[in-house]
């Protein structure tokens, strides 16, 4: 580690293989923007104090972004054993029923 020798470090920040190069005052005068950064970009940062790399600040877990939202709910339901009904039978018998139940109903030209 190199002694500070008075005089004011000018590190840049950089880009060095996926790794951003930050003066640690900075990145404690814009915390919140380089966490979120951090957390959006996948990539980390190197603290530097006096112009040495001193800490690096790295994401837990890559970001993940969905490509889509479709499917997103898949497996999280399930269909009790018995209760599936088949399409091709839900309106089994509806015209029977129907039927029989329109001849139940008096005839309205009639009785008055």
């Amino acid at each position: 580690m190199s002694q500070h020798d008075g005089k004011t470090s000018k590190v840049q920040e950089e880009q060095a293989g996926g790794t951003r190069v930050v003066p640690g005052n900075k990145f404690r005068a814009q915390f919140s923007e380089m966490v979120d950064w951090v957390r959006n970009t996948g990539e980390s940062i190197v603290l530097t104090r006096y112009g040495e790399p001193v800490v690096q600040v790295a994401p837990l877990a890559p970001a993940k972004i969905p490509e889509t939202l479709l499917g997103f709910g898949k497996g999280a339901q399930s269909i009790p054993p018995g209760f599936d009904i088949k399409a091709e039978n839900l309106f089994e018998g509806w015209e029977n029923d129907l039927l029989a139940a329109w001849e139940d109903l008096p005839d309205p030209t009639l009785g008055e």
